[in-house]
């Protein structure tokens, strides 16, 4: 399930779901009690990679094991220990007055949105997203990858999240079935890419931005990170927009990428 080879998918990727959502079969993205997750699977396990809410499984896993929610289990094991004070699943716990206002882009001009979920607590905490947090707190999750030792994995756990897990598959193109949510997307088409337990990794030098090895992946309202263990870089770009994968805002992680490493 962390390695997106198991057959789940997501219903903005995926046709049969996004069917099944028109016909309320399914719940969708924005159900609060994490029904969404209830869904057939897709394709045959390991016949492809497709990102979906087996991530979200495995945090339902995760609590039923240690039996505490998954605010719980991040708070004890990686925000607390890592000090990122300023990132929780909890609006309330931040403080609501703090939350930046989400946009929707639409024909060049920005709309005011309330976003895809409301401010308020959920009663399920989803292992696919959801986390609140600012770059100053991500960036000192992205550098334990950087060090030579990492302070919250072993070096076996670090590995598999940082190297190939899925074999001879690739990462490929992401249609979409919800053009309003995110776009169709592929990062860097040119060249394989694949994915460890954690991240999507790039098997060559991205011309003028990350080395080979690197690790990246976004969220959904446009927010993106690169991990570069090689030059011992890792960036992040935070916007507060939809629809993911905007071309403007992938074009703002470019120019500000290749800014970085022109200085170095």
């Amino acid at each position: 399930m962390l390695a997106h080879t198991s057959g789940f998918a997501y219903d903005f990727h995926d046709p049969l779901l996004a069917h099944l959502i028109l016909e309320e079969k399914i719940a969708p993205l924005t159900d609060k009690e994490g029904k969404f997750i209830n869904v057939p699977l897709s394709y045959h396990p390991d016949s492809r990679w497709e990102y979906g809410v087996g991530l979200d499984w495995v945090g339902v896993i995760l609590e039923k094991l240690l039996n505490k929610n998954l605010e719980e289990i991040c708070r004890e094991f990686v925000f607390d220990p890592l000090g990122m004070n300023d990132t929780s699943f909890d609006p309330d716990f931040l403080g609501k007055d703090r939350l930046a206002e989400m946009h929707l882009m639409d024909n060049g001009n920005f709309i005011h949105s309330t976003g895809l979920f409301d401010d308020s607590v959920q009663s399920f905490f989803s292992g696919g997203g959801g986390i609140l947090s600012n770059p100053s707190d991500y960036c000192k999750f992205m550098r334990i990858f950087l060090s030579d030792t990492n302070p919250l994995l072993s070096d076996s756990l670090t590995s598999l999240m940082t190297t190939n897990q899925i074999g001879d598959l690739n990462y490929s193109y992401q249609p979409t079935f919800n053009p309003v949510l995110i776009h169709g997307n592929e990062w860097f088409p040119e060249i394989k890419k694949k994915w460890g337990y954690g991240f999507l990794i790039n098997e060559e030098d991205i011309p003028e931005r990350r080395k080979k090895g690197s690790l990246s992946w976004s969220g959904i309202f446009n927010t993106y990170f690169w991990i570069d263990p090689q030059s011992k870089i890792a960036g992040t770009v935070m916007m507060q927009l939809s629809p993911h994968y905007d071309e403007k805002c992938k074009g703002l992680l470019e120019v500000m990428e290749k800014a970085v490493y022109e200085e170095m």
